[in-house]
């Protein structure tokens, strides 16, 4: 992927659920490389938790919530 984005979402905000790890990371990483900060949501508080760490030290606003979106 190019470093690059030709999206721009400098000033908003991604909820990403399940990007503590796999996909959900995945797609968290092309909305930061947009300019978006993140709501990191996973399952596991540890990886979610991991996940933010990651984004905060290349520059972005990242906040780790432990949740399980397939249950009410």
């Amino acid at each position: 992927m190019p470093e690059e984005s030709v999206i721009h979402l400098n000033g908003q905000i991604a909820v990403v659920t399940g990007a503590g790890r796999g996909i959900g990371a995945a797609i968290a990483e092309i909305f930061a490389r947009a300019g978006a900060d993140l709501v990191i949501v996973d399952i596991d508080q540890a990886r979610a938790r991991e996940s933010a760490e990651k984004f905060v030290a290349v520059g972005r606003k990242a906040l780790a919530l432990q949740a399980d979106v397939a249950s009410a």
